[in-house]
């Protein structure tokens, strides 16, 4: 499993959203979708969505990541999905990093317990931080969301 980290700190991409919103804002286009009761918040309708203020917490450590492949399926993370990578929060247990091993950027899953912690790869193969070794890697973000296209 590879992901391509684009380097946007602070910002989503313009190619994401379309880069054609006024002023960097996703707008909700004005249309009301009926599917079931109306909603009280349906005044609110046309105000602007900074994604950026929603999913991005520290926009000078947080990348954007294109996910290529499939071996993450299992864990909701899929080809093509995009992922939002922050470099300043502390990897935990459960949590998925992505990593630089060997020259490439790999998706790992942090797993912490009584021996140590330990990065697992999509095949289940464990590597435990500061045990085993690889020739040359290091825990270079936490995936803080997955945004995925429908």
């Amino acid at each position: 499993m590879t992901v391509t980290v684009d380097v946007f700190p602070g910002g989503m991409p313009p190619e994401e959203y379309g880069g054609n919103a006024a002023e960097g804002d996703v707008q909700s286009g004005g249309q009301r979708l009926s599917a079931g009761f109306p909603s009280p918040a349906e005044n609110f309708a046309k105000m602007p969505i900074d994604l950026n203020r929603v999913l991005v917490r520290h926009p000078s450590a947080t990348f954007f990541g294109r996910v290529k492949g499939d071996a993450m399926d299992a864990s909701g993370i899929g080809d093509g999905d995009l992922l939002i990578i922050d470099r300043s929060v502390e990897p935990s247990d459960g949590r998925v990093a992505v990593c630089h091993i060997d020259g490439e950027f790999s998706l790992r899953r942090i797993q912490v317990d009584g021996r140590g912690v330990h990065l697992v790869s999509p095949g289940g193969k464990r590597v435990t931080i500061g045990g085993d070794t690889m020739d040359d890697w290091r825990l270079w973000g936490v995936v803080t969301h997955v945004v995925k296209r429908l």
